[in-house]
C-alpha cells in the first residue's frame, strides 16, 4: 500500500474515502468480475474465491460515495458508481454490484491476419446528457427528390393512416417501445418525412396560385 498500513487488496493509494484500491474479483460465482479499480469502494473477502462484499467507507460522514471500474472474463469493461446515503460503511455483494453496471463497454474481436479491431459497443444504463453528438453516417435521403420517387397523392396518405395509425414507413408503437433504435436510422426516417411534408406544400402551393390565377 501507499500511504496505508492496512490496505484492503493486492494495492491500495490512500486511506478512507480518498483511498484508491486495485485487485481480482474473482469469486466461486462465475460471471462476475475478475479485476478491478476501486475509488472509495473495497472488495472485503478472506480468500481470492470466496463470494465477498464490497464496502463503501463514509468516514462517520454522510454523502461520500464511490464507483468501480471493472472487467469480466469476456474483456468487457464497465463502469459502475455507488451511492452512499447513509453516516455508516455501506456494504454491498457481487451480485449487487454488477447490478449497478451503469456504463458497459463491449469490444470488438481483434483480427490477427489484418490487425483489424472489430466495431464494438456501449452499454449506458440510463439517460445521456451533451452539448453534442456527432454520428458517422452510412445514408442519406435524397431519393424523395428524385423523379421517379413514388410519393403518395394526399388521399392515399390519409387512408393509410385511418387504416394503420401511423405514417407510412415509420415503425408503430408496439414495435419500437422497449427495443432499441438506431439514432442514424430514426434521423433518416424523419428527413424522409421532412422532404415528402415539402413536396406536399409545394403542390399545395402551386394549386393555390392557379386558384388565385382563374
Amino acid at each position: 500500500g501507499v500511504s496505508t498500513t492496512d490496505p484492503k487488496d493486492k494495492f491500495q493509494i490512500g486511506e478512507g474515502v480518498e483511498s484508491i484500491t486495485f485487485g481480482s474479483a474473482l469469486n466461486n460465482d462465475a460471471g462476475w468480475f475478475i479485476g478491478y479499480m476501486g475509488m472509495n469502494v473495497k472488495r472485503i473477502r478472506t480468500n481470492q474465491w470466496q463470494t465477498s462484499s464490497w464496502m463503501v467507507e463514509s468516514s462517520g460522514q454522510q454523502g461520500y460515495g464511490g464507483g468501480v471500474i471493472a472487467t469480466d472474463a469476456a474483456g468487457n469493461m464497465f463502469i459502475i458508481p455507488v451511492k452512499q446515503t447513509g453516516l455508516a460503511n455501506y456494504q454491498i455483494s457481487d451480485a449487487s454490484l454488477f447490478d449497478r453496471r451503469m456504463i458497459g463497454i463491449y469490444p470488438g474481436d481483434y483480427n490477427e491476419s489484418t490487425g483489424e479491431i472489430g466495431l464494438g459497443y456501449m452499454k449506458v444504463q440510463g439517460n445521456i446528457v451533451c452539448r453534442d453528438l456527432e454520428v458517422t453516417l452510412t445514408g442519406w435521403w435524397d431519393d424523395v427528390f428524385k423523379p421517379d420517387y413514388k410519393l403518395m397523392s394526399i388521399e392515399e396518405l390519409e387512408l393509410y393512416i385511418e387504416l394503420n395509425g401511423h405514417l407510412p414507413g415509420i415503425p408503430t408503437e408496439e414495435e419500437v417501445v422497449g427495443q432499441t433504435m438506431s439514432v442514424q436510422e430514426m434521423n433518416l426516417m424523419l428527413l424522409q418525412k421532412v422532404e415528402e411534408l415539402s413536396l406536399y406544400i409545394i403542390d399545395l402551393h402551386n394549386q393555390i396560385n392557379e386558384l388565385k390565377g382563374e
